[in-house]
Formats: C-alpha cells, sequence, structure tokens
C-alpha cells in the first residue's frame, strides 16, 4: 500500500499533478471558479483510483481525460458529490434546520465523525458498481459490518495519515522560507497520500469482492 505511489508510473503521475496543483493554486487566487474546476477534477480522479484498484489494477492510473470529460470526469465526480452528501445528510439536516451560525459542537463532531466513517465505504460502493442505488445504506451498512476489522484498522490509518499531513503542511508553511517551496511540498505529500488512502479502499474491495457480494446485486 505504501509504496503503490511510489512505483515508476506513480512518482511520474505525482510529477503531474504537482505541478497541476501549483499552477492551480496561483490560478485560483484570482478566480474562485477555477478552485472549483480543480477541485471537482481531483474528486474525478478519486473515483478512478478506487475503481482502478478494486478491478486489479496495479499501479495507478492516468488522470482523466478531458477528452472524454463526460465518462471520465462529471460521472465520477457526480459519484463523489453524491455519497458526501449521503455520508454527512445528518450533519447537513441539522445545519440547515438551525442555522449554521448556531450549530452546536457536541452534536457537530459525532455527525461528522459519522460521515467519515461511512463515506469511505460509500464511495468504494458506488465506484465499483458504478450505480447510484449503492449509496443505498442497506447496501453500505452490511458492508461496513461485514469488513469491520479490515475496515476498522484502515480507518484508523487513514486518520493517522491525515493528521500527520496536516502537521506537515504546517510545518511547511512556517519554516520553509522559499517562496512557492511549501506549496510544492505540500502537493507531493498530499497527493502521495491521496494514493495510499484510495489504494486502501480498493484492495479493501478486491480482497473481500466476494463476501460483499455487491456486483451481484
Amino acid at each position: 500500500v505504501f509504496k503503490f505511489p511510489l512505483s515508476a508510473e506513480g512518482i511520474w503521475l505525482t510529477l503531474i499533478g504537482t505541478i497541476i496543483y501549483v499552477v492551480l493554486d496561483f490560478v485560483a487566487k484570482f478566480d474562485y471558479r477555477v478552485a472549483i474546476v480543480a477541485s471537482g477534477y481531483v474528486c474525478a480522479y478519486i473515483v478512478k483510483i478506487i475503481r482502478s484498484t478494486a478491478g486489479g489494477e496495479d499501479e495507478l492510473p492516468g488522470w482523466p481525460d478531458f477528452a472524454d470529460w463526460k465518462d471520465q470526469i462529471v460521472q465520477p465526480l457526480l459519484m463523489f458529490l453524491a455519497a458526501a452528501a449521503v455520508s454527512f445528510l445528518p450533519l447537513l439536516i441539522y445545519g440547515f434546520a438551525v442555522g449554521w451560525q448556531d450549530m452546536r459542537l457536541m452534536i457537530v463532531l459525532p455527525t461528522a465523525a459519522w460521515g467519515l466513517l461511512y463515506m469511505p465505504v460509500c464511495l468504494v460502493a458506488v465506484a465499483t458498481k458504478q450505480d447510484y442505488t449503492a449509496l443505498n445504506p442497506f447496501v453500505v451498512m452490511p458492508g461496513m459490518v461485514k469488513l469491520y476489522t479490515q475496515y476498522m484498522l484502515a480507518s484508523v490509518l487513514l486518520f493517522a495519515m491525515l493528521i500527520f499531513r496536516y502537521f506537515l503542511d504546517n510545518l511547511f508553511i512556517t519554516y520553509v522560507g522559499v517562496p512557492y517551496l511549501p506549496v510544492v511540498l505540500t502537493a507531493v505529500v498530499s497527493l502521495y497520500f491521496l494514493g495510499v488512502e484510495l489504494r486502501m479502499l480498493g484492495l479493501l474491495y478486491q480482497v473481500n469482492e466476494g463476501e460483499l457480494g455487491w456486483s451481484d446485486e
């Protein structure tokens, strides 16, 4: 899992991704719409990595192709957004009900934690089935139960890597004084951990495909 982004193909794609990240980070300061488009592109790539790994591929897939933007960008992006919306639905309902300014931390924390725990399996389900019916809790929840031990381990590693990445990002910003070098380092670290995290999720499905039975539903 940890060597996955370090293959020859992975390093090359990380280099390309870093260049894209730095350019878009600069342009986004002048036009927020660029940041939205860039975020959507990354979300589409996230779905593509999960789908590729779940299908048995051992290398990082190429970045989504703009020439086939409907299938490679729009469709995966919509799947990602749908998975996020379903996962954080309790938090969204609470926010709209009481107003975002009046939300209480004692309710925000558990609903946000649930969304973070629910979304990975939800994303794997919709990415592999390529069907929005996979967002159904009656599909996702049994999957979480069946993969309980493995999924909890993957979740702990996921949160540990996110925290480690957060501290590294702040370290770069605080102690690296060379202009734009913190952005480059942040991009490299972020893309590496992204590859590791998504590889874990894809392998969870690949190893347990028969037990999950999602392909038969």
